[in-house]
């Protein structure tokens, strides 16, 4: 018996390094997630998509050795329940190392 599909798409936490490591890019406020994240969720909702990669940035929820900062995602996975989406969660996908803060 073959699995059922699970059609989903994502939403990039990262803030990768550009133009050779001298720009950080913040890519959930290049796409207005802050603002409109919960607009877009609603969008998943009603086109039927039931999965979203995603994740809280790191840079906001890591505040230091053993420290910790959830609000962030307390507040959006709290939607994602109520909006009956499914979170396939991504806090960090580069290999520890990469990333320079």
């Amino acid at each position: 018996m073959m699995a059922p599909l699970m059609f989903g798409t994502g939403i990039e936490n990262s803030i990768p390094t550009v133009k050779g490591g001298i720009v950080r890019v913040d890519e959930m406020a290049k796409c207005d997630h802050y603002r409109r994240g919960r607009e877009g969720f609603a969008l998943l909702d009603e086109i039927g998509v039931g999965y979203l990669r995603y994740g809280p940035p790191m840079r906001t929820t890591f505040r230091g050795s053993g420290r910790y900062e959830w609000e962030f995602a307390d507040v959006t996975f709290g939607h994602l329940v109520r909006t009956n989406i499914v979170p396939i969660v991504d806090l960090c996908h580069f290999p520890p190392g990469t990333v320079r803060h």
